[in-house]
């Protein structure tokens, strides 16, 4: 009995201690930047590229074109540059058609080598920051929609904080399937993880889907130098090197202006070569607070498929009770980090989906874990070693 009351003392520990870390973020989050309205004088006045890498993204490209050509910015102080990556399908003539619609657009599409490079989005950053003469490079991706104050934002938070680095919301767009509203709770904690953390001033996570940086930061920290080899982290080995170095230069905005759309993965296959290309950059970064709490978010899961497991092979109240509490202590926090994000994307929460989910998300994330130890994913139909 006393293996018991370990384990039972250990599930209960861990679900508080990830109960704290999101009360932590969630507060973190009201120390967010919120740029307020300014005058289009100085708004405008900011030179900004943005970044775009794409492999056959015809489907998607129309919907991103669309929205930068409604940016609310002014189109003398704005670039898009475009990196292809090998496509083999639509989307170059797609940009060509959409050059010509928009002529007044500064619209640049340059090819990249696959065989030279192993992380085409990273050479396209690297590219852009070293050619261009911006002061700020924004980078989104291809499935992505953007707000029409996305850059007006941008510009603002950096005049007001002279922010090094800027980083903003990504929201799920909403749709009916089990693996869909998964993505959408997912996404919600992420976000007030990634907020509450650069409220802190300790930055864990960011989206390369809407991040800005400051051009001459990058070039002063060359933060790809040493993991350019790895295919996926161009937004987190960037967000490690500001936060090393200047860690009172990273700022969220917390603003519903600001949050860039994106498409969720439409199958459970997709998924999962989701997660594990996420996963994979991890067993690179130094060890770390991120390092920590993606151990801590790991074992709080497997303490929560655990519990279910020991109470089938030993039923008994205490162990019953253990298994309800991580599951509602794990429920809550995610319930309070989905408030958190929903009060920017006014999206309604529903406690009870999320208490439904909690046992679906916490096995594919287990499933991911094992997977990335020796496995591969697909990924822009590619195989590539997680």
């Amino acid at each position: 009995m006393l293996l018991y009351n370990f384990f039972i003392a250990y599930c209960l520990l861990t679900a508080i201690a990830y109960m704290a870390m999101m009360i932590y973020c969630v507060n973190g989050n009201r120390k967010c930047t919120i740029p307020e309205l300014m005058s289009d004088t100085m708004k405008n006045e900011l030179d900004i590229d943005i970044v775009v890498c794409f492999r056959n993204e015809e489907n998607n490209l129309p919907a991103l074109l669309e929205s930068i050509a409604e940016l609310n910015y002014s189109s003398n102080n704005f670039r898009v540059i475009l990196y292809n990556d090998s496509s083999d399908d639509n989307s170059l003539r797609l940009i060509d058609k959409f050059i010509q619609q928009y002529p007044d657009l500064r619209i640049i599409c340059n090819e990249l080598d696959v065989k030279k490079h192993q992380s085409p989005k990273k050479h396209a950053i690297i590219d852009a920051a070293t050619k261009s003469t911006a002061k700020l490079i924004a980078v989104t991706d291809a499935d992505c929609i953007l707000p029409t104050d996305w850059l007006t934002n941008i510009a603002l938070s950096y005049q007001k904080t002279n922010a090094r680095l800027i980083c903003g919301p990504i929201l799920v767009k909403h749709e009916g399937s089990a693996i869909t509203k998964i993505q959408e709770i997912e996404n919600s904690v992420l976000m007030t993880v990634t907020g509450g953390a650069i409220g802190h001033k300790k930055a864990l996570l960011c989206n390369g889907a809407n991040m800005a940086f400051e051009r001459t930061t990058f070039l002063e920290l060359l933060p790809y130098k040493a993991n350019i080899n790895i295919r996926s982290g161009d937004d987190m080995f960037l967000l490690m090197a500001v936060q090393k170095y200047h860690h009172e230069s990273i700022v969220f905005i917390n603003h519903r202006g600001s949050i860039v759309s994106t498409s969720p993965k439409k199958s459970l296959t997709q998924y999962i070569n989701q997660r594990l290309r996420w996963v994979s950059k991890s067993k690179h970064y130094p060890v770390s607070t991120t390092t920590l709490v993606g151990a801590l978010v790991l074992n709080t899961n497997i303490m929560l498929i655990a519990s279910v497991a020991v109470l089938a092979i030993k039923f008994h109240f205490s162990i019953l009770f253990c298994a309800l509490s991580v599951l509602l202590i794990k429920s809550i926090a995610d319930y309070m980090s989905v408030v958190t994000f929903s009060r920017i994307s006014k999206r309604s929460v529903n406690f009870s989906r999320i208490l439904l989910f909690e046992y679906l998300e916490a096995l594919l994330t287990i499933i991911i874990a094992v997977k990335s130890i020796k496995g591969s994913y697909e990924w822009k139909g590619r195989m590539v070693k997680a």
